[in-house]
């Protein structure tokens, strides 16, 4: 028995960890790492798992296609005795597709809604005067930078300059 926990180093840490693994880390850790860095069997494990976590991921991150509940259900359903295969419920299940959320269904009107509150801004700036009330301004400014270039440079130079 002990010839054969020294010959596999991995049983035997695996022994030792066991389910409390998470929280026997901290004391192993520097053990663990230089043990993972020197056994290639433990590598090939490492390296396994690294590859199902990364798939697990993608598969997560994956778009599905809408009939994939569908497909589901039919497999399953498949499965089950004739008598329930053949039921009402279960011709249903067969065809039931998934029904997007609230959120799903608004966010392709979203640009549509920004532009006519756009649009209702707009309205509403040029109901209360604020336009109007930025082109006096905007005259007023022309007018008073036409009479200082006519006061300093001339009447005829503040006419080309500033048109009012």
């Amino acid at each position: 028995m002990v010839s054969s926990e020294k010959n596999n180093p991995c049983r035997t840490l695996r022994k030792r960890f066991g389910g409390v693994f998470a929280t026997a880390l901290g004391r192993y850790q520097g053990r663990l790492a230089r043990h993972v860095a020197s056994c290639p069997r433990c590598q090939r494990r490492l390296a396994r798992l690294n590859r199902v976590n990364l798939a697990l991921e993608l598969l997560r991150n994956q778009v599905c296609k809408l009939d994939l509940l569908m497909r589901a259900n039919t497999q399953t359903i498949g499965v089950l005795q004739r008598g329930v295969r053949q039921t009402k419920r279960a011709e249903q299940l067969r065809h039931e597709k998934p029904r997007p959320s609230f959120y799903q269904r608004i966010a392709k009107c979203t640009g549509a809604v920004a532009n006519a509150a756009a649009c209702f801004l707009v309205l509403l700036l040029m109901r209360t005067g604020i336009y109007s009330s930025m082109e006096k301004a905007q005259e007023t400014g022309q007018k008073g930078l036409h009479e200082l270039y006519a006061r300093n440079l001339g009447e005829e130079t503040a006419d080309d300059i500033v048109q009012v």
